[in-house]
């Protein structure tokens, strides 16, 4: 019997793209992928706002409304 290869060791891996749904990979139902992810998007977000308010660098914070109106749409 041939034993189980992993992804590691097959070379091969799932990735989700830019702007994907992490939640709906893992096998959440999509309705509570759908909330997941915007909970998960909100405490980014409240993070990086958090971070630019203390003055640590993260660039990522000052591009945050840009990212978040092109995920409007």
């Amino acid at each position: 019997m041939k034993p189980h290869m992993s992804d590691a060791d097959s070379g091969t891996a799932n990735i989700t793209p830019v702007g994907g749904n992490i939640f709906l990979d893992l096998g959440f139902p999509p309705d509570e992928a759908v909330a997941l992810k915007a909970a998960s998007d909100r405490k980014i977000w409240a993070q990086l706002a958090a971070n630019a308010a203390a003055g640590k660098d993260n660039a990522t914070a000052e591009e945050a409304p840009a990212i978040r109106q092109d995920e409007r749409k």
